[in-house]
C-alpha cells in the first residue's frame, strides 16, 4: 500500500510537472510571438529612420544651395548698389555743369 501510494504521488507529482512544462512552452512561444513582433517593428521603426535622415540630408543641401543663392544675390545688390551711386555722383556733376552753363552768358 505504502508503494501504491508512494507511486500515485509520484505520478501526480509527473503530471503537474508536466502541466507546468506544457505552461512553459505556452509562455516562450508567446514570448516569441513577441519578440518577433518587436523586431518586425524595430526593422519598420529603422527604415522611417532611414527615410528621416535622407530627408534631412536633402534639407541640408537645399538649405546650403539658398544660402549660395542668397549670397550671390546679395553680390549683385551691392554691385547695383555701386553703379547707382556712381550714376548719382555723375547725374550731380551733370546738374552741377547745366547749371554752370546756364548762368554764362551767351
Amino acid at each position: 500500500m505504502a508503494d501504491e501510494s508512494l507511486l500515485v504521488k509520484i505520478l501526480e507529482e509527473i503530471k503537474l510537472m508536466r502541466n507546468d512544462i506544457s505552461d512553459l512552452k505556452t509562455d516562450v512561444t508567446e514570448l516569441k510571438m513577441d519578440v518577433s513582433e518587436l523586431k518586425s517593428r524595430q526593422q519598420e521603426d529603422h527604415q522611417i529612420l532611414k527615410a528621416l535622415e535622407h530627408k534631412a540630408d536633402v534639407n541640408k543641401a537645399e538649405y546650403d544651395k539658398m544660402t549660395m543663392d542668397i549670397s550671390q544675390i546679395q553680390g549683385y545688390q551691392k554691385n547695383i548698389s555701386e553703379s547707382i551711386d556712381a550714376i548719382k555722383e555723375i547725374i550731380g556733376r551733370h546738374e552741377v555743369d547745366i547749371t554752370v552753363l546756364k548762368r554764362r552768358p551767351v
